[in-house]
Formats: structure tokens, C-alpha cells, sequence
């Protein structure tokens, strides 16, 4: 988590929020290609959910917040646009954004790029639910979680304006 020094709160400060998040970097495996030697489809969905489990970790939606509230986050839906193929040994680098938050739900849109080269080779928008796990069933974040989402939120929402100019 980045944050200043002297952030007595341990939440991220939203100077300290970076836009996008590069918290997820991966090199392809050999075996994860398929008969044309382009990454198979299918592990463009596993390198995106490892880049969600660091957005996790980063938001404090980590093992011991699991453990603690016994809240935890399911995929309740993902989208994957692919552009450009990647090949065994390439390093891809994800960019994320936090898009949209509700009381129960969170959407990050991630963008895989080729890391010696930056193209961007796919997207993905994956839609968060909360979840209470002694259900399970769908449920609001704690307060913290969403405080910590909120801030993070506004810091993208904030740095998107400041693109659009």
C-alpha cells in the first residue's frame, strides 16, 4: 500500500493513490499456450484475477480481514476483450481502475499491457460483490472496507476528469 509517512490512519491517502494502480505484474508460462503459441484465453481470466487479488490486498481485503469479519469478495461477473496476443515469456503489467461503488459491489476495469513493448494487449471489467461467507450471501462491506474503496474511488474518479480535460 502506498502512503506517506506520516498517515497516522493506515488508509491510503488519496495523493498517495496511483491512477491506474500497477500492482500486478506476470510472466506468461509455456504451458499456458495454446497450438498457436499465443497465450490461451482462458489464463488472460487467471493473469486478471491475480491482478483482483492484489487490488484486494491493497484495499485491505486481505487474508486477515477474511479471517477477522468473515466477509469476503465473489466475481459476479467478468468481461474480457482481447487485442493483441502474447506469447510464452512475455511479462505483462495490469493497470486498474476502480470504476464504480455501491454499498455491496465494486467494478475494476483492468488493462493487461505487454510490458517491454506497452501495448495494450487485453481489458477486463470485473464486477466485486461483497460477501458475507457464513451465509453465503451478498452483503455490505464493513464500514472500513468502504471507507478504504470510497477514497480510492474518488481518486480515480478525480484523475479520470483530469484526463478527459
Amino acid at each position: 500500500m502506498q502512503m506517506p509517512a506520516n498517515n497516522p490512519t493506515g488508509r491510503p491517502d488519496q495523493a498517495a493513490i496511483d491512477t491506474p494502480l500497477r500492482l500486478h505484474r506476470e510472466a506468461v508460462p509455456a504451458d499456458w499456450t495454446d497450438y498457436n503459441g499465443h497465450l490461451n484465453d482462458g489464463y488472460y481470466a487467471v493473469i486478471f484475477s491475480h491482478a483482483t487479488d492484489a487490488f484486494l490486498e491493497y484495499a485491505g481485503i486481505d487474508s486477515a480481514y477474511r479471517a477477522r469479519s468473515r466477509r469476503t469478495v465473489f466475481t459476479g461477473e467478468m468481461k474480457i476483450r482481447y487485442r493483441h496476443e502474447v506469447r510464452a515469456g512475455d511479462e505483462v503489467a495490469i493497470e486498474t481502475r476502480l470504476t464504480a461503488l455501491d454499498a455491496k459491489r465494486f467494478t475494476l476495469q483492468h488493462r493487461m499491457v505487454h510490458a517491454a513493448t506497452g501495448t495494450v494487449v487485453a481489458d477486463s471489467e470485473v464486477l466485486n460483490l461483497s460477501i458475507d461467507a457464513t451465509g453465503p450471501k451478498v452483503a455490505p462491506f464493513e464500514a472500513e472496507i468502504h471507507d478504504r474503496l470510497s477514497e480510492i474511488r474518488t481518486a480515480h474518479e478525480a484523475a479520470a476528469e483530469d484526463e478527459k480535460g
